[in-house]
């Protein structure tokens, strides 16, 4: 496994003959779409990003302005995809200039980080790269890349200078759960902080196995998945303290640890190991969607940012499920999870009994 340094990036020059072929190239039969966009795509290469690079901030806005006004238009799909491979590559040819995040949501899974980045991607004093991108995956599926992969995902570093932007972060669940995250992150964040939003273990299960299904990676019902979890995950934690590049989307520790993420107290001590208790604000789920407007006070106090004056409060990827938890269930799990939710005490202002 490589080292976090900052060596040579697999990542090539940014090539304006060949971006322009590689984005027209899957539209060529729509030849009134075609003259439009070769004509925009032109603008944007050789008159955007050459100022961009120089000025930062105000260009790097009328960038994303510009893109996003022409993908919000009735389009084609196969223009959509090359468009977006715009800003990504745009991202990465600038990506030395870019700033690493100040603030990360680690988690949990399931438990709101979606609503929570959604509401903080409105803050005037956060900003973001041109592609704004909630799980970047860095330091877990995405490990192998350079460090500079990884700021191609945020904001110019004038932008701090030119703009009211004071900060930049990215929300990636799996980082909480992640044995391998935390120490990954202190040796490339060593002075980053950390929001981490805890949902009712038992809610936070049944959405997560719901996910399972939707993905098409469980066919067990419920009960019988969390019955048979241990034996799923096996010694996957250990194989992946060892071989943890294998960690990916397909894990069993993806899509089968339904229970073990609801054991909040174990993953917080973990990544207590690597950073102070300062350096972690851990929220209440429930109380996010009941009390917004309070919850985002203490965020933006411990972010260092000043309160929100406006914001749409509207909740995120609340998938929903048309069929309840048998009550059986809900209190077999309630007395599995109450010492669990008991020892969160050590760590936590409000009540974890949920």
């Amino acid at each position: 496994m490589r080292s976090d340094s900052n060596g040579p990036r697999p990542i090539h020059p940014l090539n304006q003959q060949s971006l322009l072929s590689q984005f027209i190239r899957p539209y060529q039969k729509y030849f009134l779409v075609k003259k439009l966009t070769k004509k925009l795509y032109s603008l944007i290469l050789e008159n955007a990003l050459p100022v961009l690079i120089q000025k930062a901030s105000p260009v790097d806005k009328l960038f994303v302005i510009m893109v996003r006004a022409f993908l919000r238009k009735n389009v084609p799909e196969p223009i959509k995809e090359p468009v977006k491979k715009v800003l990504k590559d745009y991202g990465q040819a600038t990506s030395k200039w870019r700033a690493l995040p100040d603030w990360l949501i680690i988690g949990a899974q399931k438990g709101g980080t979606s609503s929570l980045f959604f509401y903080l991607q409105q803050h005037p004093e956060i900003g973001f790269a041109p592609e704004i991108t909630k799980e970047v995956h860095y330091f877990d599926w995405h490990h192998q890349h350079y460090l500079d992969w990884y700021r191609a995902h945020f904001p110019l570093k004038i932008s701090y200078k030119l703009s009211n932007i004071r900060s930049t972060g990215e929300a990636t669940p799996e980082y909480l759960f992640h044995p391998l995250a935390p120490n990954r992150i202190s040796k490339s964040l060593p002075d980053a902080k950390f929001l981490i939003i805890l949902r009712n273990p038992i809610n936070r299960a049944y959405s997560h196995w719901k996910m399972s299904i939707r993905h098409g990676h469980e066919t067990l019902n419920f009960l019988d998945a969390i019955e048979a979890e241990e034996d799923r995950l096996g010694q996957e934690r250990e194989h992946l303290k060892t071989q943890g590049d294998e960690y990916s989307w397909h894990s069993p520790l993806a899509w089968f640890s339904y229970l073990s993420r609801g054991r909040y107290t174990e993953q917080i001590e973990h990544w207590l190991k690597f950073f102070s208790r300062e350096k972690l604000l851990i929220l209440r789920s429930e109380d996010m969607f009941s009390n917004p407007h309070e919850v985002l006070s203490k965020t933006t106090h411990f972010l260092e940012l000043k309160e929100f004056k406006r914001i749409d409060l509207e909740p995120m990827n609340t998938g929903g499920y048309q069929k309840k938890m048998p009550p059986e269930t809900y209190k077999k799990l309630a007395a599995y999870f109450a010492p669990h939710n008991q020892n969160l005490l050590k760590y936590v202002d409000w009540d974890p009994k949920w």
